[in-house]
């Protein structure tokens, strides 16, 4: 059962950042009425979240006020992942709908402490909205370091806090990450890692692709895993009712092969 449709319906953002995933798709975006249909299509497949991303959602407030609206009438779950830079108090009201908005952390968009106190700030303001919060902590080896602090900080403003690692990685899959996890995993209830993480926690069977989460890009090319080629592109929102019936490849995944 594929329990997210992940949505990336753009590739535009606000900054060119190195380890974007999405940087080198150049094909021709879909059009927005395109993607404003597969709220009811996550319906009528019992998909109950979509997480949208791209490039960068929050620089069409019009469009996820539409979408988020859209979902809501179809009793979809919509989350957000974001750097921030378009969350406005201009235009907080547009994002009334979405369940959560989780915020990109990473050393090519966090460069200075000012950085850190403007993300804090927007943190902060989508709180006093009423809308649940995230951050989304890619790891390197100096935040590993440091990793204890910053989650303390952290918490002080987001609900939530994802530990991510970079695909490829440069992380040090050794005992030291894994004490590291597991004591940020005891120490602050709400940290989550990603499936990777787990498995190099020793979380067998952990890895989602291609069984519970399927993902589209910009142009309509349906993938297993956002960091994965696409396995067929969809010429109208619908086909993906039939190719989650009969054509998605459901596999067991033991291992990133990603990192």
């Amino acid at each position: 059962m594929i329990k997210v449709l992940s949505l990336h319906f753009t590739n535009k953002c606000t900054r060119s950042c190195k380890n974007c995933y999405m940087k080198n798709k150049k094909t021709r975006p879909k059009p927005f009425k395109f993607f404003m249909q597969f709220p009811k299509i996550a319906k009528q497949l019992g998909i109950k979240q979509i997480a949208l991303g791209g490039g960068e959602p929050s620089m069409f407030p019009d469009f996820i006020e539409e979408f988020s609206k859209e979902c809501k009438k179809h009793k979809v779950i919509v989350n957000m992942t974001t750097n921030g830079d378009n969350i406005t108090k201009d235009n907080i009201k547009k994002f009334k709908n979405i369940t959560l908005i989780s915020f990109s952390f990473d050393r090519f968009k966090i460069l200075s402490l000012d950085d850190i106190k403007t993300l804090f700030k927007k943190i902060d303001l989508v709180k006093k909205n009423k809308i649940k919060t995230g951050i989304n902590l890619q790891l390197d080896p100096y935040l590993i370091k440091h990793l204890y602090p910053m989650l303390g900080e952290m918490f002080k403003h987001a609900d939530y806090v994802y530990l991510l690692q970079s695909k490829p990685s440069n992380l040090k899959l050794d005992k030291n990450l894994r004490i590291r996890l597991l004591g940020a995993r005891k120490l602050f209830k709400k940290v989550y890692v990603d499936d990777s993480l787990r498995m190099c926690l020793g979380f067998s069977k952990s890895c989602h692709r291609g069984r519970q989460i399927v993902s589209i890009d910009f142009s309509g090319n349906v993938y297993k895993c956002s960091f994965d080629k696409p396995f067929v592109k969809l010429k109208k929102p619908q086909d993906l009712i039939n190719i989650v019936k009969k054509q998605y490849p459901f596999e067991k995944t033991c291992e990133c092969p990603f990192i």
